[in-house]
């Protein structure tokens, strides 16, 4: 039997051991230059000291000797930044294209170091750097140790994020074997507190780590948490990069861990927690990310796994029809607020478009309704419009099948706004804009109810 070497994240073959040199190399150089280029805080000391053992752990497979940081550290002193800029590109790449079985071992490593730098580069504020003040365009500059341990950051997750790419393909079980704390490190990156080139790597990386089923439910289950906790009006404000970040979960149906089950998780957290969702800016991401989502899981095309899922039926299915219309509700008593109303109404006639027959025929003289109200407010060039004639384009033919008239007895009053009924028209006495506009509208509701846009046109011409 192979002797074997134990560790926190995998199990590695003494025969990998010449494999592991080069990387307690690579890793001493990777060390040498962050320390160069970070100044350490007072009462560190230089060279960073290796991981402690013991307390549970295994030993790490990855532990480059003092010596040798010390000598990469002497030679990094001699370079300048462009030398250093160069060093780091060309060791994020190395160890990206590295072997894939060696993934798990080399992206616990990597978060390793970003710690121990932050460690040495002492606390830093943890206000939001690009925060704006209050009743002020001005923005808080970040402060220079601020800086630093963004870039630290930013550093080590650029070389995490090539790492899963180049494995993702190649290699899905290694990705599955990352360690938990690799997904942790990158989750807690995409907070408010950090630069937003940071947050984007950061939600990438979290986003092909749940590509494994294992960590799309703990990812959830981070989120979930983290939304618990929203309550005040400020916690509501940071949360809102990490719902942008929801948009990168590759959510499904599949049966088993990390299908329908984390996608019901998802929206059973997420549809508690809007009832006290009330800041404009979490509403639009919410709005926003739901809305991508959605279109993705409920994509009607050929091989889509909505059709095994809705084929299974049963309480799942049941259970995420009751969650899509208490989320449509929740949209819907959002749009009260004018200011909410245009990225509400968004999602709720992607919603409708989305929804099965009974959703449909309960929610469309409500939802149509409300955008012909919006119309008359806006006037017939404003988004409301636009948003209906898409509402229009996007219906499917099964939803207009349950519900013949469903369309065309809900825009009784956008027609009484752009083709008043009059016993004769001069030919500037209707304007040009509703005239385009009610050519377009009549045209769309002619592809899905040609029965519907007959009767319209014969009622116009009468009057």
């Amino acid at each position: 039997a192979a002797t074997h070497l134990g560790t926190a994240s995998a199990t590695i073959r003494l025969e990998h051991t010449r494999s592991l040199a080069f990387l307690n190399d690579a890793f001493a150089q990777l060390e040498a230059l962050l320390l160069a280029r970070t100044p350490r805080a007072d009462g560190v000391s230089t060279v960073p000291p290796p991981r402690p053992e013991g307390g549970g752990r295994a030993p790490s497979a990855l532990a480059p000797p003092l010596d040798a940081r010390r000598a990469c550290l002497d030679r990094a002193a001699l370079c300048d930044d462009n030398e250093l800029r160069t060093q780091g590109q060309l060791l994020q790449r190395w160890l990206s294209h590295f072997r894939t079985d060696l993934t798990p071992v080399i992206s616990e490593h990597l978060v390793a170091v970003a710690v121990s730098m932050r460690e040495r580069i002492g606390p830093v504020d943890v206000q939001p750097a690009a925060r704006v003040m209050r009743g002020s365009a001005q923005m808080h500059a970040p402060s220079e140790r601020q800086m630093q341990l963004q870039l630290v950051l930013l550093f080590v997750l650029q070389a995490v994020l090539g790492l899963l790419q180049h494995t993702g393909g190649r290699d899905p079980l290694s990705v599955s074997l990352v360690p938990f704390s690799v997904l942790d490190f990158c989750f807690e990156q995409i907070g408010p507190s950090h630069l937003p080139v940071v947050r984007e790597t950061a939600s990438r990386c979290v986003g092909l780590l749940a590509r494994a089923a294992g960590h799309l439910v703990v990812a959830v289950k981070l989120y979930a948490a983290r939304l618990e906790k929203v309550r005040a009006s400020e916690h509501q404000r940071e949360f809102a990069p990490y719902q942008r970040a929801t948009c990168v979960l590759p959510f499904g149906w599949a049966e088993g861990e990390g299908g329908a089950s984390a996608t019901l998780d998802y929206l059973r957290a997420l549809s508690a927690a809007m009832g006290r969702i009330e800041r404009r800016v979490l509403r639009t991401e919410v709005c926003s990310s739901l809305d991508k989502q959605l279109r993705r899981l409920l994509a009607r095309t050929e091989g889509s796994a909505w059709f095994a899922f809705e084929a299974r039926g049963g309480k799942p299915l049941a259970e995420f029809w009751a969650l899509f219309g208490a989320i449509h509700a929740h949209v819907l008593r959002w749009a009260r607020k004018a200011r909410h109303a245009p990225f509400c109404f968004d999602l709720a006639a992607s919603m409708l478009c989305l929804g099965d027959p009974p959703f449909f025929v309960k929610q469309r003289k409500e939802v149509l309704g409300a955008l012909v109200a919006r119309i008359k407010k806006e006037g017939v060039g404003g988004r409301a419009m636009q948003r209906l004639l898409r509402c229009l384009r996007e219906l499917p033919h099964p939803l207009l099948a349950a519900e013949p008239a469903g369309v065309s007895d809900a825009l009784d009053k956008l027609w009484l706004q752009l083709l008043p009924r009059k016993s004769g028209f001069s030919s500037n006495e209707l304007p040009a804009a509703d005239a385009k506009m009610a050519t377009a509208v009549l045209a769309e509701v002619g592809r899905v109810q040609p029965e519907g846009a007959l009767h319209i046109a014969f009622d116009v011409i009468r009057a």
